[in-house]
């Protein structure tokens, strides 16, 4: 019978380790007769189990929280003017997809609008929108909306680190000529 060397060097803590588990009386550890005992009140809240949350109930009116007028200015608010041009009468400007003019009523903005929108005036820089009332002793309500036709960046794009970023404006003119052989649109 052949024994290998690495077993001779291990079988002496073998036998130690298992002499001390016997001196204590178990190899488990301690006997049940040793343990602190626990008791649990069938009250107490488990820590592992799924907690209930507890409803709270809501009474929900079917109430409009938002009114017409809300609704109206978060439309006009959202709007952009896109482009405008001198008439006869004055000014007309594009707004969104709605063309505007002075002493015109607004098409209806929102589903079901029973109040009516009037242009008093448009100018260079704003237009002035009434909300027109039916009683004449009200002071009607009016909003001005700003014209900003300038050139916006639109992208900006990381360059070289020794120089600025380029930047990739809208331009508010047609190009006419191209010096560098490009198409030129009019």
């Amino acid at each position: 019978m052949r024994i290998s060397l690495a077993y001779l060097l291990i079988m002496p803590a073998i036998i130690a380790l298992h002499q001390d588990l016997a001196a204590q009386g178990s190899s488990v550890g301690g006997l049940p007769s040793s343990r602190v005992q626990l008791l649990l009140d069938p009250s107490d809240r488990n820590p592992y189990a799924k907690q209930e949350v507890p409803k709270i109930e809501v009474k929900e009116e079917l109430t409009d929280v938002e009114s017409e007028e809300s609704r109206i200015t978060a439309v006009l608010e959202t709007l952009r003017v896109v482009g405008r041009t001198r008439s006869e009468t004055g000014w007309k400007v594009l707004l969104g997809d709605l063309i505007l003019e002075a002493d015109r009523e607004l098409p209806p903005l929102v589903d079901g609008q029973t109040r009516v929108l009037r242009v008093v005036d448009i100018f260079d820089t704003m237009i002035e929108i009434e909300w027109v009332t039916t009683e004449p002793t009200e002071t009607p309500k009016r909003s001005f909306i700003p014209v900003r036709l300038t050139p916006a960046v639109a992208t900006a794009l990381a360059g070289s680190t020794d120089a600025a970023p380029v930047v990739i404006t809208r331009t508010a003119e047609p190009i006419t000529s191209a010096s560098d052989g490009l198409p030129t649109t009019k």
